[in-house]
Parts: C-alpha cells; sequence; structure tokens
C-alpha cells in the first residue's frame, strides 16, 4: 500500500549522480529506468512513489467480435501479455512506451498515438469501423480522458476491462520531508495526473516547514501540469513531447543553467 511511511522505501533514500537534485513520484515499478535516465545526464534522484499498483487477479477478455484492444498505460501494456494469448490482435497504444512495452511482450500489430488519450481517440476513430466488431479499453479503475464514452458517442461499441487498482499515498515519506526541510530538492517529476493529484493531495493535508518556492515541477503534458499548478513552485515545466526521453531533455537543459549558476 502506498501510504508514504519508512516500509513503502523500495528505492534506497541516497542521491544517485551528482549536481541537480530531483524528487521522482512514479510507481516504484517504473523508477528504475527513470532513475538510469536522469544519471546518464548526471542529474540526482530520490523516490517517493505517490502511486502504487495492485494488479487484479483472474481478468479475462473475451476476444470474439473484438476488433482491437485500447492500452492506455505501461501498467495495462505490462499485464496484458499475461491476460491474452493472442498476440497478433490490433492494439492500439496512447504513445511510445507504452507501444514499446507491447511490441516487447510480443504482441504485433500495434499502433501508437502521440502521448495522451485525446491523440489515441483520433486514431482508433481513424482507423477502426464502428461496425467491425468490439473495441476493448484495457487500464485501470481511473479511466482517463472519457475514452470509451467518447467512442461510443462516434457509434463504436466501446467498453472497458479494470485490469488494475491504483492507491495513492497518504504521507511523504521520512526521507522526502527530510530532503525538503534541509532544501535539498530542486526540482519534482511527474509523469501522470494522478501523481501529480495524489502529490498535491498530500502537500495540502498539512502544514509544512517548508515550501516550494525554490522548488521547480517538471511535467509530462499540460493536463499532469494542471493538477499541480497553484501550490507555490518556483517554475512548472511541461515536456516539449509527452515522452520520458522530452521530459529526461528538459530537466537536463535546466541542469546545465542550474550547474553553470552554481559554478559562476
Amino acid at each position: 500500500m502506498a501510504n508514504g511511511g519508512e516500509g513503502t522505501l523500495l528505492v534506497a533514500p541516497i542521491w544517485w549522480g551528482s549536481k541537480l537534485k530531483v524528487l521522482l513520484t512514479r510507481p516504484v515499478e517504473r523508477v528504475s529506468a527513470t532513475v538510469s535516465a536522469l544519471a546518464a545526464h548526471r542529474i540526482l534522484s530520490i523516490s517517493d512513489p505517490m502511486l502504487a499498483v495492485e494488479p487484479i487477479r483472474d481478468v479475462t477478455i473475451q476476444l470474439r467480435q473484438c476488433q482491437a484492444l485500447l492500452v492506455t498505460s505501461v501498467t495495462a501494456a505490462e499485464l496484458l501479455s499475461s491476460i491474452i494469448s493472442d498476440r497478433l490482435i490490433r492494439v492500439y497504444a496512447v504513445g511510445a512506451a507504452t507501444a514499446g512495452k507491447l511490441l516487447a511482450r510480443g504482441f504485433q500489430n500495434v499502433k501508437s498515438a502521440d502521448g495522451d488519450v485525446w491523440a489515441l481517440f483520433d486514431l482508433v476513430k481513424r482507423c477502426s469501423d464502428p461496425l467491425g466488431g468490439r473495441l476493448v479499453h484495457v487500464g485501470g479503475e481511473e479511466i482517463a480522458g472519457n475514452l470509451v464514452d467518447n467512442l461510443r458517442a462516434c457509434g463504436f461499441c466501446a467498453e472497458h476491462i479494470v485490469a488494475y487498482r491504483v492507491q495513492e499515498a497518504a504521507a511523504f515519506a521520512e526521507h522526502t520531508l527530510l530532503a525538503f526541510e534541509k532544501g535539498e530538492v530542486e526540482a519534482v517529476l511527474f509523469f501522470s495526473p494522478r501523481s501529480a493529484r495524489a502529490f498535491a493531495r498530500v502537500l495540502g493535508s498539512q502544514k509544512y516547514p517548508w515550501a516550494l518556492g525554490s522548488v521547480r515541477a517538471f511535467c509530462l503534458s499540460r493536463t499532469v501540469a494542471d493538477e499541480i499548478k497553484g501550490i507555490g513552485w518556483a517554475q512548472v515545466v511541461v515536456s516539449q513531447q509527452p515522452t520520458m526521453a522530452s521530459l529526461i531533455e528538459s530537466i537536463s537543459v535546466f541542469s546545465a543553467s542550474f550547474a553553470g549558476a552554481e559554478n559562476a
């Protein structure tokens, strides 16, 4: 359970790399790849997951008369291979990272949108036939962007299958509180609207002896940024593209200027 206590610390509370220090809020399953990408740019990181993923057992998907599956998260992409055996069915992915996970797990007929639910909606509407069979969205309990309802409004037979639940953190971890109190955190990374929303909720749950006035928020998309605006950041930066590579590039540009200012 994501409760923010010391028992949830699945990544050691130390800084990796050097120079700029950032806080990761991703689920623990996503931390390792992000840490490595940041370290390549000499950016330090600690982790305090705002979300914990819980796969749902015994999920089944009836593929009869199903023309395509819709996958809107890396988590759903990872779980799908254990739910169905058909690797030839058409799968629409929300973005490149999700598509990459599907391809890595043997799915051969994958089409990728440009990184958000609206782009996926446009892709599915353009490439699918309302009379061609069911569209099945595989994701978590929380459905982002009303994808299924919007497809139904366009005449498609669409449904949602819940493959996992997500629990939000109830508090910050002790190492996160200490890092903020010492002024060690220069930036916080947000990859999803829900993790951003959870961070804002935890921040607002009580008064802390520190503020975000010198901290920057780096967000994967404008939708993510909307969840954490107005809570006192020095700056909110939105990635040019909704991909981890683009977000890391945004941080690395700031990191270079940060290091330059330190050495001036």
